[in-house]
């Protein structure tokens, strides 16, 4: 049979298998590489960024591109997004770290899957690489290929665990031994994906995107009626509730890109293959620009509040994008019945290409969110639109690079300030806090003995006595190590934490419990009870009541510890009621 080894379909699978496993392998392998990461970290961005591309692109146009020309021709992407996510990682204190920002990540996702699809048809030969029919059909074959090949890939990881579980009753542990082999695992998901990738392509007679296009248009008619109502609502109701969060705007911008998918699937890739009732989407792409323009109106009513910050930039970005498309859509929809496909396919393709202009330049300084966003904050602060409370500080250290930085930098210079001093003290304790690399690979190499001792140290206790480090050393790591960034006194400053015995809870008495006052934030502060032997830790939801100087006063000793009568419920000797502790 044709699927024996030999045969050209056997040959495929087994290619397209090993071309799966052996890259999730390498990416496996070069995510391990801790050395090369921590010695030479643009080096490994420019790695991981290239093979991850490289990886994508050769399995997403394997099968109707030979096999070894699509691993040749995915270098023609690869390279270049890769150079940009180099580039992207100079605008980072650490290279590497733009790894862990959301928004670049979705950018280069984002690219990478626009671009396949224009690389697989000039690679197939299939005429002009921006023919519109080929390239959607292009399109939707991958993310069905890749949407398939990735379930299989799960249903292969459940019949290896059940059949794991199976041979344990009888003590044989083969499967599992081998799934615990480092490397292991991204072998079998890799060899996975590439095998369900090319059966489906062997199936493509029988997999046809059109399943998919007409399940899409049964949602025309729906999201029309809803879409509908909401913008008849709009002139009644107001546009109050664009104000407060991006996410109105987010929702928005979902709704107006949700439509446009389902335009795009109802008008298909020419007009044998449309959707025959064309009223439903031509409304719908007449609603396209109003959704967006209020998508817009609500990220500009939130940057004119409170000032430009990398997820407002990348907000903006998404609602002009998608405010582009609603023009477009809307200008093709009202050229008339049986005329207004053939534009709106036409700027499918230009839209397209438009947005891999601006991922790409997302990646360069030309759209550096955190150089925007950063003098955008800098210039509020100190003109007074903005309050000390209003300054993203934490943010800047954390997740701005360079920029954020820099703006710390600014801000401290402004030494004819008014809030001069209090801003100083924000950022020097915005500075000490643990980044979010500091806390999820430094936290192992903590020493709780030696943070509780600092502690005890640092924290006075009132009415009188000092913290035991002992019981302190008891308390989750994550917690501690929280404590000693915000209760590290400053030079010649004020204690900025302090614990107050008192019998807060019922079960226990006042030397076994407590409440930590600790400074969370500009002008803010957070109470959280603390009680042994167990440790135990609960945040005290009031802790916004706090006066801003409330450390300061109860170390003056002008505190009082109030008794509260409560109740609680005896059963059969045993005492049950909120903050009581029962014997196990």
């Amino acid at each position: 049979m044709s699927w024996f080894p030999g045969s050209e379909i056997f040959r495929h699978r087994l290619g397209m298998a090993l071309l799966g496993g052996l890259a999730f392998s390498a990416l496996w392998a070069l995510t391990e590489a801790e050395g090369l990461r921590d010695s030479a970290p643009g080096l490994f961005l420019l790695l991981i960024a290239g093979l991850s591309c490289w990886s994508a692109v050769s399995l997403a146009i394997s099968g109707p591109v030979s096999l070894s020309r699509s691993m040749v021709g995915a270098l023609v992407l690869a390279v270049p997004v890769a150079g940009l996510m180099r580039l992207a990682g100079l605008r980072a204190l650490v290279p590497t770290d733009v790894l862990e920002s959301p928004g670049v990540l979705a950018v280069f996702l984002l690219m990478v899957f626009v671009a396949t699809p224009f690389l697989a048809v000039r690679l197939q030969g299939r005429g002009p690489w921006l023919s519109y029919p080929a390239l959607f059909e292009t399109a939707w074959a991958i993310t069905i290929r890749f949407a398939a090949g990735m379930l299989f890939a799960g249903v292969v990881w459940g019949v290896l665990l059940l059949s794991d579980a199976l041979l344990g009753i009888v003590g044989i542990d083969l499967i599992g031994g081998l799934l615990d082999i480092d490397g292991v695992p991204a072998l079998v998901s890799g060899a996975a994906l590439g095998l369900g990738i090319a059966v489906i392509h062997e199936l493509r007679e029988v997999v046809s995107p059109l399943l998919v296009l007409r399940l899409f248009r049964l949602l025309v008619w729906p999201v029309l009626i809803v879409v509908g109502v909401f913008l008849v609502a709009v002139p009644v109701q107001g546009l109050s509730g664009l104000v407060g969060s991006l996410s109105p705007a987010a929702t928005l911008m979902g709704v107006a890109l949700g439509a446009v998918t389902l335009i795009t699937s109802a008008v298909g890739r020419a007009d044998d293959e449309a959707m025959e009732a064309e009223l439903g989407p031509r409304l719908l792409a007449l609603a396209v620009p109003v959704v967006a323009g209020l998508a817009v109106l609500a990220v500009v009513l939130r940057v004119s509040q409170y000032g430009w910050t990398p997820d407002r930039v990348m907000a903006a970005t998404v609602a002009g994008v998608t405010l582009l498309y609603g023009l477009a859509y809307g200008a093709a929809a009202l050229r008339g019945a049986g005329r207004w496909r053939a534009p709106l396919r036409r700027a499918n393709v230009v839209l397209a290409l438009l947005v891999i202009a601006v991922c790409a330049a997302w990646l360069t300084p030309l759209l550096d969110a955190g150089r925007l966003s950063a003098r955008s904050q800098v210039a509020r602060f100190a003109d007074g639109r903005s309050t000390l409370d209003q300054l993203p500080l934490d943010r800047m250290v954390r997740d701005w690079g360079k920029a954020g930085h820099d703006a710390l930098d600014r801000l401290e210079a402004m030494t004819e300030h008014p809030d001069h001093d209090a801003l100083v003290r924000e950022i020097e304790a915005a500075r000490r806090k643990p980044t979010l690399r500091q806390a999820t690979t430094d936290a192992v190499d903590l020493d709780p003995i030696a943070l509780a001792r600092d502690l005890a140290q640092w924290v006075p206790v009132r009415p009188d006595g000092q913290l035991d480090p002992d019981a302190l050393a008891r308390v989750q790591l994550y917690w501690l190590s929280d404590w000693h960034v915000r209760c590290r006194p400053l030079e010649d400053g004020p204690p900025p934490c302090v614990f107050v015995h008192g019998r807060f809870v019922a079960d226990l008495p006042a030397k076994d419990q407590g409440l930590l006052v600790l400074p969370y934030g500009p002008n803010q502060l957070l109470a959280q009870h603390l009680r042994w032997p167990t440790a135990e830790i609960t945040t005290i939801e009031t802790s916004d009541a706090l006066p801003e100087d409330a450390v300061a006063r109860i170390l003056d000793g002008d505190f009082a510890l109030a008794p509260v009568q409560t109740e609680a419920l005896e059963l059969g000797g045993q005492v049950f009621g909120p903050g009581l502790r029962q014997p196990e």
